[in-house]
């Protein structure tokens, strides 16, 4: 177990209140204390979810001044990239930038993007810099992050696709969760037969856009299509710069992967702190159904998956 001196300890409150602050305001009924955390937001050291444009906007004023990001950790929606890059974050060696999920989208500007880093002066040496964005599969990252940093290393965790899917779904459940009762939703479909519409529309060609959160590209299906993202992504960086990271494999044996990624990033030897999921769905069942549907159709676009990056993650057959 790696000593936790009282430097540490303050740098895993400030991570921790940030997931906490934000948790809050999405789950919390009562508007009155839902109010008090959004202002208490305003003056976070760190954040969880995009910060607010006015603390971006008065750090850019010198976007010299800040560090260039020396890693990204990416995934499509429900990834588990959050939880991957809390490990990441806590190591002692790594500076916590503005936030930890960069929102490309709402800052689409380059002293905007570095505002939301470290100042280069407070960042000692053999120190690193990153952020974490659930941008997969958004054609344009792979551009921009290559515009910010050229030599980053870029840490890619992919779900598998099945799975992904409803995950993804059911997050949304929960955004939904104040207006499903509304004349608006009834009798709107659900998700055996948003997906039987998703495929039905990806075979004739045509996208299907009916995620409510997650990068604006398509539907539940095309955010777990891979590939084509992935190889965009190899124009840009070389193959040493990038760590595909199975998250099945994460899940059940977090440490280690996280391990693995320390040194993938050459951060100096260090134990994890085990931290909790802070970011869960509700809680639903997949009918088998719609399970066998989507693993058929996700079976040849894996199959490809491993081939292209010379292992299989074993993703349900």
């Amino acid at each position: 177990m790696t000593p936790i001196d009282k430097a540490h300890r303050k740098k895993l409150r400030i991570i921790e209140k940030a997931s906490y602050t934000d948790m809050k305001i999405l789950k919390t009924r009562n508007l009155l204390l839902k109010s008090v955390y959004k202002a208490r937001r305003h003056f976070l050291p760190y954040y969880f979810m995009p910060p607010p444009l006015w603390r971006v906007l008065f750090r850019a004023i010198q976007p010299g001044q800040r560090a260039v990001p020396d890693f990204a950790c990416i995934g499509p929606v429900r990834s588990g990239t959050t939880l991957l890059t809390d490990y990441i974050m806590q190591h002692p060696a790594v500076a916590l930038p503005l936030t930890k999920e960069l929102n490309i989208s709402k800052t689409p500007m380059l002293r905007l993007i570095l505002a939301q880093f470290p100042r280069k002066s407070s960042i000692k040496p053999g120190m690193i810099t990153g952020f974490c964005s659930p941008v997969v599969p958004g054609i344009l990252f792979p551009h921009f992050a290559h515009r910010v940093s050229s030599r980053a290393k870029i840490i890619v965790i992919l779900r598998d696709p099945a799975e992904r899917v409803f995950s993804h779904w059911r997050w949304d459940q929960l955004a939904l969760k104040r207006v499903k009762n509304d004349p608006l939703w009834q009798n709107a479909p659900g998700f055996p037969e948003i997906i039987r519409l998703e495929i039905e529309l990806l075979k004739q060609g045509a996208g299907a856009g009916t995620s409510l959160s997650g990068t604006p590209v398509g539907g539940y299906i095309q955010g777990s299509m891979y590939l084509p993202f992935l190889r965009h992504l190899y124009k840009y960086y070389p193959r040493e710069n990038i760590k595909v990271v199975n998250a099945n494999a994460f899940f059940k044996d977090t440490l280690s992967v996280v391990r693995d990624i320390y040194q993938f990033l050459g951060l100096p030897e260090y134990e994890p702190v085990m931290t909790p999921v802070k970011n869960s769905g509700p809680k639903m069942d997949l009918d088998q159904e719609t399970r066998e549907i989507l693993v058929d159709f996700f079976k040849s676009h894996n199959e490809q998956l491993y081939t292209f990056l010379g292992q299989d993650f074993g993703w349900s057959r």
